[in-house]
């Protein structure tokens, strides 16, 4: 009874007066930042799992994201491996932010395991027999990336020598570019003043993320609509708004497409499927989605009902599907078309997704520039319509 009595107290400070400590919803307090993990196989196992890794598992998880991103050669003295997670009080949808690649949970645990495996020299010694050489100057830094405060938590800080300096400097370009972020972000709320000083909008992000009375902190997947799957200088200086997924890929490195394969077995269900979620729950909100997500219940932490009702609801709620225009997700990737293609049609199941338009598919072939769209069985170029100013009516 003393201890109910003191979590209402608790909970009505937190109600009136939220704080980092007043719930238990920041996502770096998934896991501390000087906590320990059992990351090498010592040949303990349990309910007949492994626990931890061998030398050879590292090798091979570390070469084939090096692989898929490109990152092979011309390394930096830091490399930065950002998981993401959410931070949020009045969301029942809470892990729906989190990472699916880390079981619904922030990706800090994922992000130090890689940093991990590819800063142990044994694991280095392998990828060099596999012509990835990391050269003993490069560190790689776990950190976690909240998308809800746009907040960063670096791991395993204890950073010294000749990367301390070089940290201290990146880390102020993180907050900086966060900061950045987070003013853009704003111009999607409406309760938030346009005209304020980009760190008080910054502030206002943080404290929606702590408020049990606002049920619209995150607007970070809204609006999706595209996603791209090639070198940066695809999009670079362009403004997609916020609308777009980006997937690094050098196709100069993958010629026969096997990164890809790997790329778009992940792209295509995962981007995909967030974007079929907020297109069935736009266009009919009481059939697909989920209606208004205040009065909904989490149900043994794999389902909503809606207050006491025992109808399970399939979608999104209306608080995260407002502003979402339901468009489908339209995937460009720059490659040689006939490899994509050979891609595809190796993985049945995501030709489907093309074959049925679940997504739209695009094509720029690196060499010719030119673009082309899947249709039907194959990928046919695509031809813009071209309007002649006299065939214009003026009005």
């Amino acid at each position: 009874m003393t201890l109910g009595f003191w979590s209402i107290i608790k909970l009505i400070l937190g109600t009136f007066k939220p704080s980092d400590q007043s719930f238990a919803s920041k996502a770096n307090n998934h896991m501390h930042p000087d906590s320990q993990l059992q990351i090498d196989f010592k040949g303990q196992t349990e309910e007949g799992l492994k626990l931890g890794f061998t030398v050879d598992e590292m090798a091979e998880y570390v070469k084939n994201v090096l692989l898929s991103i490109g990152l092979t050669k011309n390394y930096a003295d830091l490399v930065y491996i950002v998981g993401h997670g959410a931070s949020s009080v009045n969301n029942p949808y809470y892990a729906g932010y989190d990472c699916g690649a880390c079981s619904g949970c922030p990706g800090s645990v994922n992000a130090r395991v890689f940093a991990y495996m590819a800063n142990k020299q044994e694991v280095r010694e392998l990828l060099l027999n596999q012509n990835i050489k990391i050269p003993d100057s490069t560190l790689f830094v776990a950190a976690l990336h909240d998308t809800t405060c746009d907040e960063i938590t670096f791991y395993d800080e204890t950073i010294v020598g000749q990367w301390k300096d070089k940290h201290l400097y990146y880390a102020t370009s993180f907050h900086e570019a966060l900061l950045l972020n987070a003013n853009e972000r704003c111009n999607r709320f409406d309760s938030i003043d346009s005209n304020i000083s980009r760190h008080k909008k910054h502030q206002m992000l943080i404290d929606k993320s702590k408020s049990l009375f606002e049920p619209r902190p995150e607007w970070n997947h809204t609006d999706n609509a595209l996603c791209i799957v090639g070198l940066p200088n695809l999009f670079v200086h362009l403004n997609l708004d916020k609308r777009a997924f980006l997937n690094s890929y050098d196709h100069i490195q993958d010629p026969e497409g096997k990164s890809l394969a790997m790329i778009l077995g992940a792209a295509i269900p995962v981007c995909g499927g967030i974007n079929l979620e907020y297109y069935f729950s736009r266009m009919d909100q009481q059939k697909y989605g989920a209606g208004t997500k205040l009065p909904h219940n989490v149900m043994g932490l794999f389902a909503l009902t809606n207050g006491i009702e025992d109808d399970l609801r399939p979608g999104l709620p209306s608080q995260m599907i407002e502003i979402h225009t339901p468009t489908r997700l339209l995937f460009v990737v720059e490659q040689k078309p006939s490899v994509v293609n050979q891609v595809l049609t190796g993985n049945p199941t995501l030709m489907e997704w093309v074959k049925n338009q679940w997504v739209l598919f695009c094509v720029i072939d690196p060499v010719s520039r030119k673009i082309y769209r899947f249709e039907m069985e194959s990928f046919v170029e695509y031809a813009p319509v071209i309007v002649e100013p006299s065939s214009i009516l003026s009005v």
